[in-house]
């Protein structure tokens, strides 16, 4: 360790303040990275806001990102880091900061998510309301620096991790837009396979009227709550809800992907014991998240199934609602329920102006083309066995990330070396 050294940030990398405004989004254009868009790995501009060539222009004269950067989140949700892969336009909204490393980017990356940088960001936060982090606060964080052969072999160890758990969170990607893909062949544009295996309707299919639009002769329009109940979440306490990990994962709406599906980026724990367990979800549960924080709805409504874990319980939150008494498959039942016409049902139904809500009536009020029983379980076939692949994917990720996350930080204190 004799060879390691103590700097402060500002020493081994530039910090760039974004501007202190807000914009004006629009549907499409640059895109803008918000603190909210800053939740650790590498940066995702899947879903960011967009804002004009102009705005664009204005937030980005003091810096252009590129491949290696570091965006860092002030304000809120503080001290997030997020690791630019690559040399795609965007540029930063408020509260935000580029780290621009001078020392190996994926090491400072690393570091700055290690529990010594984690300490002395915490200890910097000031705020009752929202804490803040100041960026004098952020040049001073004192960075712990090995020489520079070691910065790469620590790097390269902990980078290898993290592509690998990239590469099968993207194959997750891939698996969920087959089935969907498979899911509007079949039950929006109708082109499921006929007795003969050729797609229905543009073989000449018959096709009926009926209360939305044209479905295929032999199939009906049903009610969600002809199919299926939804049952509320429990109201765990306060109390005992935390950021410090525990062996019980409390699910919220921020588990949800925009468009569907399971976020494990956000994890709140809970520590109590005392609560029914008939509230702990288990594996192939599908669950709705019905409270969504955002002015737009962002995930409001959306399904998500309960992933595998070895070592964890997840919990039924209050916010979120659980399918129950399924007579319908839940895996036509998911990608139905991550339809824009079901998505238009929700929002179209939903109270609230800063906080927008649904409710199981509401959610169970929506109307769809009921499918054949053999078309059904075709498609069900089908996709059990894409998301059982993703459900193994996900538990090997939660391999490696363990991995991972104990590796990191021995490697930054040096108490574990990585020798030539």
């Amino acid at each position: 360790m004799s060879e390691w050294t103590n700097q402060p940030l500002s020493k081994v990398a530039r910090v760039i303040d974004s501007l202190h405004k807000t914009p004006t989004y629009q549907d499409d254009g640059f895109p803008m990275v918000r603190v909210t868009d800053i939740q650790g790995g590498y940066l995702d501009l899947d879903q960011t806001f967009k804002v004009s060539k102009e705005t664009y222009e204005e937030f980005s004269k003091k810096h252009k990102p590129k491949s290696g950067d570091l965006v860092f989140s002030r304000v809120g949700t503080y001290g997030s880091v997020s690791f630019v892969k690559d040399n795609k336009t965007f540029c930063l909204g408020q509260n935000t900061v580029f780290i621009v490393p001078e020392i190996n980017p994926y090491f400072l990356f690393y570091f700055l998510n290690s529990p010594y940088a984690l300490h002395q960001i915490n200890s910097f936060a000031t705020g009752s309301t929202q804490k803040t982090i100041s960026l004098a606060s952020i040049k001073s964080i004192d960075v712990l620096t090995p020489p520079e052969e070691e910065q790469e072999r620590i790097a390269a160890v902990l980078s290898c991790l993290d592509r690998k758990i990239e590469n099968l969170r993207r194959q997750n990607e891939t698996l969920e837009a087959i089935a969907q893909t498979l899911f509007k062949h079949w039950f929006v544009d109708f082109e499921f396979p006929n007795a003969d295996g050729k797609p229905y309707k543009s073989s000449g299919g018959e096709m009926v009227p009926s209360a939305i639009g044209e479905i295929p002769a032999g199939w009906r329009v049903g009610r969600l709550e002809e199919f299926c109940d939804i049952k509320h979440g429990y109201a765990f306490k306060g109390e005992f809800i935390t950021t410090e990990e525990t062996d019980q994962i409390l699910l919220t709406p921020g588990n949800f992907r925009i468009g569907g599906g399971f976020n494990s980026s956000k994890y709140k724990y809970y520590s109590g014991e005392e609560y029914d367990k008939e509230y702990v979800l288990i594996t192939g549960d599908l669950i709705v998240t019905m409270t969504d924080l955002s002015k737009e709805g962002d995930t409001l409504g959306y399904p998500a199934f309960v992933p595998r874990s070895s070592s964890k319980l997840f919990l039924h939150n209050q916010r979120i609602g659980k399918v129950i008494k399924s007579q319908i498959n839940l895996h036509f039942l998911f990608f139905l329920l991550c339809r824009r016409e079901y998505r238009s049902h929700i929002l179209g139904s939903a109270s609230g102006s800063t906080v927008r809500h649904t409710s199981p009536s509401r959610i169970l009020e929506f109307e769809f083309a009921v499918p054949s029983k053999d078309t059904l379980n075709q498609f069900a076939s089908i996709a059990r066995k894409l998301i059982n692949k993703a459900f193994a994917n996900q538990e090997h990720i939660q391999t490696l990330t363990k991995t991972r996350d104990v590796l990191l930080p021995k490697l930054m204190s040096g108490k574990l070396r990585i020798t030539s």
